[in-house]
């Protein structure tokens, strides 16, 4: 049992997070990887009060702040087949939509780095 009303998360749900994200953030077009990513919330601590898995992401320091400029909205999509891993809408003031879902599980054909991180 974890507590899912503290306001940092738990190591164990910590690490689920970084697990599921690939250890790389969430923001569209961003590569940032790497253990100095921040645990952020999704819908933020203080008005939700949700320290839970699907609350969760990794973050860049610089996706963690502008996410909260005015005129970003961030949004997650529960998938009924997979509840703790919500794809994000992240929708810039501009008005463009982004839907980032969290990056493949490891294993046989699947690549570490998500889709929007390849150089080409």
């Amino acid at each position: 049992a974890v507590d899912t009303h503290r306001r940092r998360f738990h190591p164990v749900v910590a690490r689920w997070i970084r697990a599921r994200d690939a250890n790389v953030c969430r923001m569209p077009a961003c590569d940032h990887t790497g253990d100095d990513l921040q645990l952020d919330h999704v819908d933020p601590y203080s008005q939700s009060h949700d320290s839970a898995v699907e609350n969760g992401q990794t973050a860049c320091a610089s996706y963690n702040l502008l996410k909260e400029l005015p005129g970003w909205t961030v949004r997650k999509h529960r998938d009924p087949d997979h509840p703790h891993s919500p794809t994000l809408e992240i929708i810039t003031p501009t008005g463009r939509t982004y839907h980032c879902p969290p990056p493949p599980a490891f294993g046989p054909g699947t690549r570490r780095t998500p889709p929007w991180a390849i150089r080409q």
